[in-house]
């Protein structure tokens, strides 16, 4: 794999360069040089988006089957986190992955269906704010 393979996998599952130097304890800095193509891309680096690719299946195809068995005249509410926190408070098990990832998942329910798609930030609780 290559540089752009680095950078559009990376940007597909909604990472920024920051997030995935922190995932691979690396500066930023590092993540520059990969896709710069200055540098050559460690192996744990594709491993962390093998996983993040691997939760995304896994999140899409239990959408899937609740699009099966929703009315497709009704459509489908799916709830997105402004958030880390927000998701995690709700989904702990996606920890680390971040909020902007989870909506670029969410990004990809459109493409498995031609029911309406409704997206939506769950209320929050009293006195929380948006960290992202």
């Amino acid at each position: 794999m290559n540089r752009a393979d680095l950078k559009v996998r990376r940007e597909a599952l909604g990472l920024t360069q920051g997030w995935l130097a922190e995932a691979v304890g690396v500066q930023d800095r590092a993540v520059r040089r990969w896709e710069a193509g200055d540098r050559d891309v460690p192996a744990d680096v594709w491993a962390v988006l093998d996983e993040g690719e691997a939760k995304a299946e896994e999140i899409l195809d239990a959408v899937a089957s609740v699009i099966e068995d929703a009315p497709a005249a009704d459509g489908i509410d799916v709830a997105v986190y402004e958030d880390d926190e927000s998701l995690w408070s709700v989904h702990p098990g996606f920890r680390p992955w971040p909020a902007s990832w989870h909506r670029a998942v969410c990004a990809r329910i459109r493409d498995l269906t031609d029911v309406e798609v409704r997206f939506h930030y769950p209320p929050r609780e009293a006195g929380t704010r948006s960290s992202e």
